[in-house]
């Protein structure tokens, strides 16, 4: 994953898939409620500006050569339990940006847009740490934040 890792890939892969399950599973039922009870257009505001800060965190530390293992798994933590607070807010806002008879259109829209991005996003990551290395892939990421950031803030 990232170059110099001491560890060898497949611990590092299996460790990194235990923290992403982690974040969900201990985020999981508090994200659900306060999705109910908080602004949900705040939410996603302020988890997408938290994970835009651990994005670039992984793109400087990757830059300057001091990620190591352990490093990696906290920001995977911590990029998990953004994403972990933000999904609810996601689902349960499409009611608000959509009229009610668009709603069954959208709501296909949505879960083609959530299958195609878990299908695209990692061969395009593959791509980009094949051609270009792991920095710039770490830097591609923290880039794509603010497409959200500057479509939710409107």
């Amino acid at each position: 994953m990232v170059d110099g890792l001491t560890w060898r890939r497949a611990d590092l892969c299996c460790a990194d898939a235990d923290c992403r399950f982690l974040a969900i599973f201990s985020a999981g039922l508090p994200a659900g409620s306060a999705g109910d009870i908080a602004d949900r257009r705040k939410r996603i505001l302020f988890t997408e500006s938290w994970m835009i800060g651990v994005a670039l965190i992984l793109a400087i530390l990757t830059i300057a050569g001091a990620m190591s293992p352990w490093i990696l798994l906290v920001l995977t933590f911590a990029l998990s339990a953004g994403d972990a607070f933000e999904t609810p807010a996601w689902r349960a806002i499409l009611p608000e940006l959509v009229v009610k008879e668009d709603l069954a259109a959208a709501s296909a829209l949505n879960g083609i847009e959530f299958n195609l991005a878990r299908a695209v996003g990692p061969a395009l990551a593959g791509t980009i740490l094949s051609v270009a290395g792991v920095a710039t892939a770490f830097v591609t990421n923290f880039v794509s934040f603010f497409g959200v950031i500057l479509v939710v803030a409107r």
